[in-house]
């Protein structure tokens, strides 16, 4: 995958934006997160890659889809659909790159990443965290 001139600043802006917004089923959960940083670095969209709809009200919804997109039926799965295999260790990543972090994505920033788990407000946690990771 090809990150284009000046991901690094688009990188940036779209992680301050982030940290601010909440977590909603419906338009904010941690595969947008995941989808809108590949797009800020890249211009790729790897949610409308699958061709399935990613807008749901719950997690029983959010389940459904991963099913339908990944044969794990999970966030890893469909990274590994998306991005190919993870990295043989989470502390490879690098800023950029997505991780995964009980079960959910996480935006690598360097020693830390920018998580956003169900429920709650995106947070910081350290790379050593992630359960596994994927180069963007």
């Amino acid at each position: 995958m090809t990150r284009l001139p000046g991901w690094e600043r688009r990188l940036h802006d779209f992680i301050e934006a982030a940290r601010e917004r909440p977590f909603c089923w419906e338009t904010w959960h941690c595969c947008h997160l995941a989808d809108a940083a590949v797009g800020a670095m890249t211009g790729r969209r790897i949610i409308e890659e699958v061709g399935a709809p990613y807008v749901y009200r719950s997690e029983a919804h959010a389940m459904a889809w991963l099913r339908k997109v990944s044969e794990a039926g999970d966030v890893p799965g469909w990274l590994t659909r998306v991005l190919g295999d993870p990295l043989p260790s989470p502390m490879m990543a690098q800023r950029g790159d997505i991780g995964v972090i009980d079960g959910g994505c996480a935006v690598v920033i360097g020693a830390r990443a920018l998580a956003l788990p169900p429920e709650g407000a995106a947070a910081m946690v350290k790379l050593s965290a992630l359960d596994a990771a994927w180069r963007v």
